[in-house]
C-alpha cells in the first residue's frame, strides 16, 4: 500500500499541468468560426500533424483540436471587457504550447510570427489557406480600388468580384474607371482573366498608352481595339495572400519575396551607424504603388489642391502624408492592418511623427508631424453632438464648399446670458467681428435674406453703403424693396444720386423735412388722379431758361403749364397776400399786382386787352385809364371807335359818321337857324355869338 501511495504521489508530481515538461509547437491555423465565439483556431502543427487531409490517410482540419489564445494582459479576458481574441486568419503561423504536454489535444497560442515566404500556397495539401475560391469571396478583403470623383456623389468601393461565386466569365468587361484617378485619365476599364486550373482570377486594367488631358471622367468611354492596352493587373481574392510580393522566374525558381510585414512598416530602414536611409529597392516599388499609398497621393492632388479661397492670392491644399510618401523607416512604424483593409499606424520614425486611422474607404484621420491633423471622409460626414459645441482657433478658418451650404438653426434651446446687458442673450444665431470687415460676396446668384417673426431685418452701422459691382450693365441694377415699408428714424442725410429715378405708389407719397432739395436733369412728376402741395411757410421756384434758352426744343419757353382739361385756378387765402407777376428785374419792365386792394398793371410796353366775345368791366367806384404820356387811347370795334388823341380831342365815330363832325353840322344848322314872321323870315339868331362859342370848343374838344 505504501508503495502505490508513493507511486501515485510520484506519478501525481510528474504530470500535473505545469510539472510534466513545456512542449511547444509551430504551426499553421486553419479553422477560426469557433462555435464558442471565444477565439479559438483550428492549427496545423509542425511535426505532430501531418499535411494529408484526406480523410482516413491523414488528418482533415475538422479534425484538429481547437487551439485556446492566449491574450496580453492589457485585455481582462472577462465579462466582455478587453480586446476580442480575434485576428488571425487562415494561413497564419502562430507558435503555443500543449497545455497537456504530449497528448497534444490541447494547444494554446501564444502568438504568430511573420516570416519570407519561398513557394506559394497550396489549399489541397496542409500548412497552407485551406478555403476554396468560393469561400474566399465570402470572407474579409481589402477593395480593389477606391473610386472617387470631383462631383457631390458618394464614393464608390470597387471591391474584388465574386468571380467563382457568380461563375464571371473570362474576358468579362467588369467595370469603366471613372473619377479624379490616375486610372481614370487613361480611360481604363477592368477586364477579368479567369484561370480554372490554377482557381486563380486576374483582374487586368487595360486603357490608353498615354493618359488624356481631361477633366471629364464620367462620360462611359468604349475604346477601340487598337487601344486596349494592359496597364497593370491585381490578383482577385488571391488565395496565396503573398502573392503580389513575391516572384518568380521561368524555371519555378525564387528571384525575390517580401517580408510578411506590412509594407507601410518596412518601405525602407535607417543604418543603425551611419543614420541614413537604405530602401529596400522591391519594397519601394510596391509601397509606391500599394492600393492606399497610389489612391491617396492620386486624389489628394487631383481632388483636395489648389483650393479657392475668397482671396485670389490664397489657395489651400491638403497636406502630403509621410507615409503615403515612403517616408517610414523600419522598426519604427507601428502598423496594424485588418482583413478588409482598415488600418493604424503610429509611426515613430525620428522627425516624421505620426498617427493615422484609416477605413477600408481610404477616410482617414491622420496627425502629422508637425501636429497638423488632417481628417479626409470621402463619403459623408455627419458630427452629431447632444449638448455643446464649442471652436476656438487662434488662426484663421477657409471652408471651400462645392454643392451648397444650409445652416439651420432652430432657436428653441437658450443659453440665457449672465450680463443683462447682452443683446445677444435672446438671439438664436450670433455673428461678432472683433476687428476688420464682413463680406458676403457671390459670383453668380442672389443673396436673399427672411426674416420670420415680425418680419424685421436690422442693420446698424455709423455707415451703411449699398454699392454694386461690375457683373452687369447700369441700366440692369436694381436695389428693390418688395411690398415692403420703408421708413427711417432718427436720419441724418440722405443723398440719393442716379441717372434716372422713379417713383410709383398705389397710394400717398408724403417726405418730411427740414429742407427738400433735388438736383436733376430733367423732372417729370405723372399723376393718374391729382398733385397736391402743401408749404407752411412759403414756396419758391426759380428756372434758369438762359442756359437752355427755354424749354429743350421750344425756344424762349421758361415754365409751360398746359391744362388738357378743367380750369386752372390759383387763390390766396390770406387777405393780406395777393399775386405778383413781373418781368424784368424787379418787374422793371412789366410788372402786375393783384391783393385786397386791387389790381395794379405796370409796363414799358404796350397793354393789349383782346376778347372774341365781349369784356365786362364792373366796379363800385370810378374807373380810370391814364397814359403817363401824351399818347392816344382808343376803344375800337367792328361798327366804332372812341379814340383820345394824342392832342387831347376825343374821336367817336361809326360808319353814320363822327360825333364831332355831327356836332359841327348841328352847330352850323342853329347859326343859320331862322323862323316865317309876318314880315319875312327872321334874321340871325340872337345867340348867335354863343353858339359859335360853343362850336370852337367842341371842335378843340372833338375830331
Amino acid at each position: 500500500m505504501e508503495n502505490f501511495a508513493q507511486a501515485f504521489k510520484e506519478f501525481d508530481a510528474q504530470s500535473f499541468m505545469g510539472k510534466n515538461g513545456f512542449v511547444w509547437f509551430y504551426g499553421v491555423v486553419e479553422d477560426r468560426h469557433d462555435p464558442l465565439y471565444l477565439g479559438r483556431v483550428k492549427v496545423r502543427c509542425i511535426g505532430w500533424h501531418t499535411d494529408d487531409k484526406t480523410p482516413g490517410s491523414g488528418i482533415p482540419t475538422e479534425d484538429l483540436p481547437w487551439a485556446d489564445v492566449i491574450n496580453p494582459i492589457t485585455s481582462a479576458s472577462m465579462s466582455g471587457i478587453g480586446r476580442s481574441p480575434t485576428g488571425m486568419v487562415p494561413g497564419t503561423h502562430v507558435f503555443g504550447f500543449f497545455r497537456d504536454a504530449n497528448e497534444a489535444q490541447e494547444p494554446v497560442v501564444l502568438g504568430t510570427l511573420n516570416g519570407i515566404p519561398e513557394r506559394l500556397s497550396n489549399p489541397e495539401r496542409g500548412f497552407f489557406d485551406p478555403r476554396t475560391p468560393e469561400q474566399r469571396e465570402q470572407d474579409p478583403f481589402p477593395p480593389l480600388f477606391i473610386e472617387r470623383t470631383r462631383s457631390p456623389e458618394k464614393t464608390k468601393i470597387i471591391n474584388h468580384f465574386p468571380v467563382f461565386s457568380q461563375n464571371i466569365k473570362d474576358g468579362t468587361k467588369l467595370h469603366e474607371i471613372h473619377g479624379a484617378s490616375s486610372w481614370a485619365k487613361h480611360k481604363s476599364f477592368l477586364e477579368l482573366s479567369r484561370d480554372d486550373i490554377s482557381q486563380k482570377a486576374e483582374i487586368v486594367i487595360k486603357g490608353l498608352r498615354k493618359p488624356i488631358n481631361t477633366n471629364d471622367y464620367t462620360t462611359a468611354y468604349v475604346p477601340a481595339n487598337n487601344e486596349n492596352v494592359r496597364l497593370g493587373s491585381y490578383i482577385n481574392f488571391s488565395a496565396h495572400p503573398n502573392e503580389n510580393r513575391t516572384s518568380f522566374n521561368e524555371d519555378g525558381f525564387l528571384e525575390y519575396s517580401l517580408p510578411t510585414t506590412n509594407i507601410l512598416a518596412s518601405a525602407k530602414q535607417k543604418h543603425k551607424d551611419k543614420f541614413i536611409d537604405q530602401k529596400n529597392p522591391f519594397t519601394s516599388v510596391i509601397f509606391r504603388t500599394h492600393r492606399i499609398n497610389q489612391e491617396l497621393e492620386d486624389y489628394r492632388v487631383a481632388l483636395h489642391s489648389n483650393i479657392e479661397t475668397t482671396n485670389p492670392d490664397k489657395k489651400i491644399s491638403q497636406p502630403g502624408s509621410t507615409g503615403t510618401l515612403g517616408e517610414p523607416s523600419y522598426p519604427f512604424n507601428h502598423v496594424t492592418y485588418s482583413e478588409s483593409g482598415h488600418l493604424f499606424e503610429m509611426d515613430d520614425t525620428p522627425n516624421k511623427e505620426r498617427v493615422r486611422l484609416m477605413h477600408r474607404s481610404t477616410s482617414y484621420l491622420e496627425f502629422l508631424q508637425d501636429g497638423d491633423r488632417v481628417d479626409n471622409t470621402v463619403g459623408e460626414k455627419f458630427d452629431m453632438v447632444d449638448s455643446n459645441i464649442n471652436t476656438h482657433a487662434l488662426g484663421n478658418s477657409f471652408t471651400n464648399i462645392n454643392g451648397f451650404y444650409d445652416l439651420f438653426v432652430n432657436g428653441s434651446v437658450k443659453t440665457v446670458s449672465p450680463s443683462p446687458y447682452d443683446s445677444t442673450a435672446t438671439s438664436a444665431y450670433n455673428v461678432k467681428i472683433g476687428s476688420g470687415n464682413a463680406t458676403v460676396a457671390t459670383v453668380d446668384g442672389d443673396i436673399n435674406i427672411v426674416a420670420g417673426g415680425n418680419g424685421r431685418v436690422i442693420l446698424k452701422g455709423s455707415d451703411i453703403v449699398y454699392t454694386s459691382g461690375d457683373g452687369k450693365p447700369i441700366d440692369q441694377k436694381t436695389f428693390g424693396l418688395d411690398n415692403q415699408n420703408l421708413k427711417g428714424f432718427s436720419m441724418g442725410q440722405v443723398d440719393l444720386r442716379s441717372k434716372s429715378m422713379n417713383y410709383k405708389s398705389e397710394g400717398a407719397i408724403q417726405m418730411n423735412s427740414s429742407n427738400h432739395n433735388i438736383v436733376t436733369g430733367d423732372y417729370t412728376i405723372n399723376a393718374n388722379k391729382s398733385i397736391k402741395m402743401s408749404a407752411t411757410f412759403g414756396s419758391k421756384e426759380t428756372i434758369n431758361g438762359l442756359l437752355t434758352f427755354g424749354f429743350p426744343g421750344e425756344f424762349n419757353i421758361g415754365k409751360q403749364v398746359n391744362i388738357l382739361g378743367g380750369k386752372m385756378e390759383v387763390n390766396s387765402i390770406n387777405p393780406l397776400g395777393g399775386f405778383d407777376v413781373n418781368v424784368g428785374p424787379a418787374g422793371s419792365l412789366t410788372s402786375s399786382s393783384m391783393n385786397a386792394l386791387g389790381f395794379d398793371l405796370s409796363t414799358l410796353g404796350k397793354y393789349k386787352l383782346g376778347a372774341k366775345v365781349a369784356i365786362d368791366m364792373h366796379s363800385m367806384g370810378p374807373i380810370s385809364i391814364v397814359s403817363d404820356l401824351p399818347m392816344g387811347i382808343l376803344l375800337e370795334n367792328l361798327l366804332g371807335t372812341i379814340n383820345i388823341q394824342a392832342t387831347g380831342k376825343i374821336a367817336i365815330e361809326n360808319k353814320i359818321g363822327s360825333l364831332g363832325a355831327i356836332l359841327d353840322e348841328l352847330m352850323q344848322a342853329l347859326l343859320q337857324l331862322n323862323v316865317p314872321t309876318g314880315v319875312g323870315p327872321s334874321g340871325t339868331p340872337i345867340n348867335a355869338p354863343a353858339l359859335t362859342a360853343v362850336q370852337t370848343k367842341l371842335k378843340a374838344l372833338l375830331a
